[in-house]
């Protein structure tokens, strides 16, 4: 019997673009008409690219190449509207509130630096999760879970369609509720705090996923997977790079700003495959003795070949009017803060070099994958 694949997509901004590569690139190496993944779980941007995974019709190559089509035309007005003002509004709005407790112009003044009405737009056009439950029923897929962050109760919840013999959970801090999954679930899952508006649903209020998540490949286990393969989107530098990386001066607020975001979209994931790292031995080792639901869970991380931030290092002229002046309010300036240039640039300047990139590493790793995902 083959096992039940899950594919986790964690969080990135516009590098998610290097995961739609990699999906294509096992999509050439796959044979034609199988769909590899029954389970995929998307945390932030990885939600956004496992909505279109799970509910576009036809083979997996269709579905990978329209996601690849996708990240390849897209604008910055796409998913965002930059505003001359917001960022002034916001911080008037935010003194007001700490010095007076007040709620004066809570109908005037923005909640966030950024208008995610361009992204929402984009996802009613382009998807239609309402072909979840339908290819669940086929036996195409066997659950599919978004992760957002609630609010409220400070807790990652993940809404999640899935086969009949997945029932909710209730972790330490986690939540799965099981729901028929809408662009709003996507929206809450990757609306960064701050940044985009958090997103009413249920009458809570969340926002991304990545801001709490603390065991990002969960969702796929409880979603039924025996096997995961997680496509992250940082790079991991040797010894020698992380110390010519070294800062020798007090860093700039927008490489704070860069570096919060990858820990954020990134550190979680490594935590997590260590643990689960120990639990494989654990179990391996001492079958008899462990707690009866353990199970060993194989799993692949896919990672970029090379640092997504170097590929955006030269493209701060090629990039839109709207996005260069955010940029500029930002204190990015031509040729520095690439980090955070590589988590905002939905241009195909950038986006078009992390396809190229995702797919050439898949295609590099095809006995290693094709192995993984049990094909002969």
């Amino acid at each position: 019997m083959k096992s039940k694949i899950g594919l986790v997509l964690t969080g990135g901004g516009a590098r998610g673009a290097y995961q739609a590569g990699v999906l294509l690139g096992i999509s050439e190496i796959t044979p034609p008409g199988h769909f590899p993944f029954p389970v995929i779980a998307g945390i932030s941007a990885g939600s956004i690219n496992a909505a279109f995974l799970a509910c576009s019709e036809g083979s997996f190559h269709d579905s990978a190449k329209k996601l690849w089509d996708l990240w390849h035309n897209i604008k910055t007005t796409d998913v965002f509207q930059p505003s001359k003002t917001g960022f002034a509004k916001l911080a008037i709005r935010s003194l007001i509130n700490l010095m007076a407790h007040s709620k004066i112009f809570t109908t005037k003044l923005p909640d966030a630096l950024l208008d995610d009405a361009p992204l929402k737009e984009l996802l009613d056009r382009t998807l239609c999760l309402q072909a979840i439950e339908e290819r669940i029923k086929r036996g195409d897929l066997y659950g599919v879970g978004f992760s957002a962050t609630d609010f409220s109760s400070q807790t990652t919840t993940t809404f999640f369609e899935a086969h009949q013999k997945i029932d909710r959970w209730l972790g330490k801090d986690c939540l799965g509720i099981k729901s028929h999954l809408t662009t709003a679930h996507v929206l809450a899952s990757s609306a960064i705090p701050g940044i985009f508006r958090l997103v009413e649903v249920d009458g809570s209020y969340y926002g991304d996923g990545s801001t709490r998540v603390t065991f990002p490949i969960a969702p796929a286990i409880h979603l039924g997977a025996d096997k995961l393969l997680a496509i992250d989107m940082r790079h991991e530098r040797s010894v020698f790079e992380k110390k010519q990386q070294r800062c020798t001066s007090y860093p700039k607020l927008t490489e704070i700003f860069a570096t919060l975001l990858d820990a954020i979209f990134s550190d979680s994931l490594d935590r997590d495959l260590e643990r689960l790292e120990i639990i494989n031995k654990y179990v391996s080792r001492y079958p008899d003795s462990s707690p009866r639901k353990w199970r060993t869970i194989p799993f692949l991380l896919m990672r970029p070949s090379r640092s997504l931030a170097s590929l955006a290092e030269d493209i701060f002229p090629s990039l839109s009017s709207p996005l260069q002046h955010m940029l500029s309010i930002l204190g990015v300036a031509a040729g520095h803060s690439s980090d955070l240039v590589s988590h905002l640039a939905f241009e195909q300047v950038y986006t078009s070099r992390l396809l190229e990139l995702g797919r050439k590493d898949a295609l590099a790793k095809k006995k290693e994958l094709l192995e993984f995902l049990e094909i002969t």
